[in-house]
């Protein structure tokens, strides 16, 4: 059996970018940059006002101060989103607003509360330093000089520089197709009544969330029955994304019967791996596609494909390295593992002001028991050498409820 770290980089070692695609600014957020951004103006694209107020030539207001106004005639006004047309003569101000336009002849804004009106005219209280109040164009950013740098995630911010440099379209690396392969004859779709021995199907919903969440667009393909002709079509329903994760029928069951299905249209290169839950884990190509089976237990399934998928995912949404952060709790109470099987256990994380966070493992431990990963908000990664972890110690635990971060 490969160890947990060996398997996991294998897995990501499989895997590349998948493309590249024009993507909406508004439909950007979250999405890599393909490449680097450089400014195709100046930003600002003009000399403005930070300020409502007078725009000034700063000589003519050399003596004035808060005890000796200086008088200025009002030739005209500036607002937001036009331009004064004449030009600042001495002795003349224009009025104009925050984002104006710097009209012809000013050098300075004095704010409004530094001035007075008096009919035609403002009396100024205050001698201003030429720029005062003048955001320079390409002050931010000058034409050419790159924005943003490719690889990055795209954010807000991001998606507001951008808009402010004009565009309305970016380039960005492709979410990769991932699809959800169901199998079995015991499981049946919510909303479809199952019959006697039957049980819905609770992974792929939840694997179609972890996708989303991962960067990746699922494509659900018909669940394959346990007959070996329809899990090599499911294979090959499959074979149109960029990666095959198949559910179930990974172990040696006489009707496990994924793992000679691959082996016939692709390579397996493993599909054991030391750990609990989800020792089974089938692992090659299908059909030019890289390939993860996991277990059909639940609980297995989602902490399979937390530790192994996710990662490779990340990779080809250009996010390599991204994790889900963890810190160091305290165990609540003593926690049982086998003995060469590196252990992800559910717990319930608490936090307490100025200690670690206490660790309270979830009741129910098996691998079908969705309730208790329900209500669990972390893993407990317990190595393979423990079986006893005490009351009291410490312990890893990767936070699985929040999102995945660079590893800063």
């Amino acid at each position: 059996m490969l160890s947990v770290d060996d398997a996991r980089r294998r897995i990501t070692a499989m895997v590349e970018p998948v493309g590249i695609e024009l993507v909406a600014i508004a439909d950007a957020g979250g999405r890599v940059l393909a490449r680097e951004v450089a400014a195709g103006r100046d930003l600002p694209g003009f000399h403005n006002s930070s300020m409502d107020g007078f725009a000034v030539r700063a000589s003519d207001l050399a003596g004035a101060s808060a005890t000796a106004a200086t008088r200025l005639r009002i030739a005209g006004e500036a607002p937001a989103g036009s331009a004064f047309a004449g030009v600042v003569e001495p002795g003349t101000s224009v009025r104009i607003m925050t984002g104006a336009p710097i009209p012809a002849g000013a050098d300075a804004v004095v704010e409004l509360e530094e001035t007075g009106a008096d009919g035609d005219d403002v009396l100024v209280r205050l001698a201003p330093e030429q720029g005062r109040n003048i955001r320079r164009a390409g002050g931010d950013l000058k034409l050419g000089e790159p924005a943003l740098v490719g690889g990055t995630v795209l954010g807000p911010a991001q998606a507001a520089l951008l808009g402010a440099l004009g565009m309305a379209e970016i380039e960005c690396l492709r979410r990769p197709v991932v699809a959800l392969v169901p199998t079995g004859d015991e499981v049946v779709a919510p909303g479809v009544e199952p019959g006697p021995g039957q049980l819905f199907d609770a992974i792929t919903p939840a694997l179609t969330v972890s996708v989303l969440a991962s960067g990746g667009r699922p494509l659900i393909v018909r669940r394959a029955a346990d007959d070996i002709d329809d899990v090599r079509r499911a294979l090959r329903d499959a074979a149109g994304a960029d990666f095959v994760v198949t559910i179930g029928g990974v172990s040696v069951g006489d009707r496990d019967l994924v793992r000679p299905a691959v082996e016939e249209l692709g390579e397996l290169d493993f599909w054991r791996v030391a750990m609990r839950p989800g020792k089974p884990l089938a692992v090659g190509r299908v059909l030019e596609r890289p390939f993860v089976g996991l277990p059909g237990n639940p609980v297995s399934a989602l902490v399979g494909f937390e530790i192994f998928v996710v990662p490779a995912l990340l990779t080809m949404a250009g996010r390599p390295g991204w994790l889900r952060p963890s810190v160091v709790a305290e165990l609540a109470s003593p926690l049982s593992t086998p003995a060469g099987l590196r252990t992800f256990a559910r717990a319930r994380l608490e936090t307490r002001a100025g200690k670690a966070p206490l660790a309270f493992p979830a009741s129910g431990q098996g691998s079908h028991q969705v309730r208790w990963l329900a209500q669990s908000n972390a893993l407990l990664d317990i190595a393979e050498e423990s079986e006893t972890v005490a009351a009291g110690a410490p312990v890893t635990a990767i936070l699985v409820d929040h999102p995945l971060a660079p590893p800063w």
